[in-house]
């Protein structure tokens, strides 16, 4: 992302049960990401993304289905709760996003593929007016 001369804002939400505090950027700052451990507007802030990082819990899949989001999806396979692996088959498979694993290499060759202009467009859906 920082080699493609984009201009980016990063905001990394962990949520309440991510266990600690997240630190915030790197030691020299070339990147800088915003931290929280809790937004408010969540739907607001997925909607007004170019891209979404996200593992595939429930609530997040249907707030990116809502807001058209295109989206990298990393599941987390080992929940036990649910089937995080199927979420984000079945996004993937209706033209919403990619799925990547968590090797660094497979990760940001796809946010490449994902921040391609043209890739943005198709992955992108308008949601519609509200109900």
């Amino acid at each position: 992302l920082v080699r493609s001369g984009r201009a980016a804002r990063l905001l990394m939400v962990y949520g309440p049960n991510y266990p600690g505090e997240i630190p915030a950027s790197g030691p020299r700052g070339e990147v800088l990401i915003e931290r929280r451990r809790f937004v408010g507007e969540l739907p607001e802030v997925i909607a007004a993304s170019d891209l979404v990082i996200s593992n595939a819990g429930y609530n997040t899949m249907l707030e990116l289905r809502a807001a058209g989001t295109p989206a990298l999806i990393l599941p987390l396979s080992s929940t036990g709760r649910d089937d995080q692996d199927a979420r984000a088959a079945t996004f993937a498979s209706d033209g919403r996003g990619l799925i990547a694993r968590a090797e660094l290499k497979d990760t940001a060759a796809k946010i490449e593929a994902v921040l391609d202009s043209e890739a943005i467009n198709r992955f992108a859906i308008d949601p519609g007016p509200d109900p």
